[in-house]
């Protein structure tokens, strides 16, 4: 059981979007890794809350972190644009993994004039 919960972890911490990778491809391996460390006995969400996340609470832990693994050659503007609303008192972080995706999906960087 050990040895399982230490693999999960490690494909949990080390998971990103590769600069090639489709978002949709990402979304699929994202679950995936997510359902194979909590089957292996890992905790999905804010480990600092000392209790064991609502359902919605995970669901938002997961899209946070889906956004901000993703390619950041493609998406670091919008990651810093969603940190910098929140700055700003604005919380557009997603609350659900299909809002996260919807984001990557449908970000369009600036491009200089």
């Amino acid at each position: 059981r050990m040895h399982a919960l230490n693999d999960a972890s490690a494909a949990w911490d080390s998971l990103r979007q590769g600069e090639k990778m489709k978002n949709s491809t990402y979304l699929q391996k994202f679950k995936s890794v997510a359902q194979a460390y909590e089957q292996a006995g890992g905790f999905l969400g804010d480990a600092g809350t000392k209790h064991f996340p609502t359902a919605d609470e995970r669901e938002e832990y997961l899209a946070v972190r889906f956004l901000v693994r993703s390619d950041p050659k493609r998406y670091h503007g919008l990651v810093a644009h969603v940190m910098n609303q929140y700055t700003c008192g604005q919380n557009i972080y997603p609350t659900t993994l299909s809002k996260a995706y919807h984001m990557l999906v449908n970000y369009k960087p600036l491009v200089a004039p």
